[in-house]
């Protein structure tokens, strides 16, 4: 069964909802590698929004160390992932803009199935492969049309 993410908290509102972990050295690197990557600026993040979820196999709920981020990148509309597992971050890709986001308890590569939902009700599935989260299907093709994100994605995806 999917569940749809809220993505409820401001990114960069340092108050008591925003925890240590979501706002750490580490985080904030990955983050900043994809502004440059994409030449943007901070502003793609602050006041954007953005939600903890775990997303790998077998993460137990309540354990900071395993819970991933998702956040709204206000310059482009996408989501971009950060993969926390046993205190180690990575990049987890991204998914395209869409409205709303539901995770599945359907598990690929050792992490959950994401479906992306747009405007018009059209659905992504994004799967692991290599590490990121990549749209995969029919709608796959259709999906990559920010060159930026295009080309990250296929810079992510293993030879």
């Amino acid at each position: 069964m999917a569940t749809t993410i809220k993505f409820q908290r401001t990114f960069v509102d340092w108050g008591d909802r925003t925890r240590d972990f979501e706002r750490s050295e580490d985080v904030l690197r990955i983050l900043t590698d994809v502004m440059v990557d994409l030449e943007q600026t901070i502003g793609a993040y602050i006041g954007g929004k953005f939600t903890s979820i775990g997303l790998h196999e077998g993460d137990s709920s309540g354990i900071e160390a395993d819970l991933d981020l998702i956040f709204v990148n206000r310059a482009d509309g996408y989501r971009d992932i950060v993969l926390r597992k046993n205190g180690e971050t990575a990049y987890g890709g991204a998914l395209n803009p869409s409205k709303s986001v539901q995770v599945s308890d359907e598990i690929v590569n050792g992490f959950r199935v994401l479906i992306g939902i747009d405007d018009g009700g059209n659905k992504t599935r994004y799967e692991v492969i290599g590490g990121q989260y990549n749209p995969v299907g029919p709608a796959a093709a259709a999906s990559l049309t920010n060159p930026a994100r295009a080309k990250m994605r296929r810079a992510a995806e293993p030879a």
